[in-house]
């Protein structure tokens, strides 16, 4: 199975990313421009993909002795309209730089910021998850993580034939692919490092 989540099923073997491993880069990528106060906006709470990516945040700011802080974690829905909500609380409590789940919450963030006169890239840095249009189009343009998506599909396809060959295969095999961290101008560096 190709899965963006995991597979309740220990038989099934599955083709997934590294969401913990991504979150890790990309919180370390903000952490390597000096910033420390790094806000999150994650997805639900009881989203799989959301603990993951939180657990890799949680990891780089351990490795770079950064104090976790609960409140700079913030939760939505996926959607722009909550990543423009929860970014004024975000920016309120101090952070120098947004970590978004994704980009349509990143887009939020810009849209918040750009109706308050925040220069994203400038006085704020933000990275988001999955590289869709949209972090092309905004303005200024979106770093974010590119998810291995034809990988996924290449790995399935080869593990779908070995089945179909009589190949073995480990029950509910797990290959985890890495993502990719796209740098574009959402990130800066700070004006004071940690």
């Amino acid at each position: 199975c190709i899965r963006d989540s995991y597979s309740t099923d220990p038989n099934i073997p599955c083709v997934l990313y590294d969401d913990q491993k991504a979150a890790y880069e990309a919180t370390q990528l903000l952490i390597d421009r000096g910033h420390c106060d790094i806000g999150v906006i994650a997805g639900p709470t009881n989203s799989i993909h959301s603990a993951n990516r939180i657990l890799g945040y949680q990891e780089a700011l351990y490795a770079n002795k950064i104090p976790f802080n609960p409140k700079h974690i913030v939760y939505g829905n996926w959607e722009r309209d909550i990543g423009y909500e929860l970014s004024k609380e975000l920016i309120q409590s101090g952070v120098t730089a947004i970590f978004a789940h994704n980009d349509l919450m990143a887009a939020g963030v810009i849209d918040y910021c750009t109706e308050h006169k925040i220069q994203v890239g400038k006085d704020l840095a933000l990275i988001g998850f999955d590289n869709r249009e949209i972090g092309t189009a905004s303005r200024p343009k979106l770093s974010t993580v590119s998810l291995p998506l034809f990988d996924m599909g290449q790995t399935a396809t080869q593990v779908l034939l070995n089945i179909l060959a009589g190949k073995h295969i480990q029950r509910g095999q797990k290959v985890m692919l890495a993502c990719t961290i796209i740098e574009r101008e959402s990130t800066m560096p700070a004006s004071d490092s940690c």
